[in-house]
């Protein structure tokens, strides 16, 4: 634990700034998804990047809930 102070502004800012750059993330991982490139990975590879969405989208879901109750 950090000796800094408990500050519920900067807390709620960082927890805002986490979600939107996991929201970030999802958009670029869909465009790769929707990309020829994605044709060029391999199936296992292509399942693990689903997982990794699937994982981010419910973190976002979190995050969301969390933010609300600010």
């Amino acid at each position: 634990m950090s000796d800094k102070e408990y500050d519920p502004e900067e807390y709620k800012v960082r927890t805002i700034f986490e979600k939107e750059e996991i929201d970030r993330r999802i958009v670029d991982l869909d465009i790769f998804i929707a990309s020829p490139g994605w044709h060029h990975i391999s199936d296992m590879e292509q399942i693990r990047l689903e997982r990794q969405r699937n994982a981010m989208e419910e973190y976002t879901t979190v995050m969301e809930d969390r933010i609300r109750q600010f």
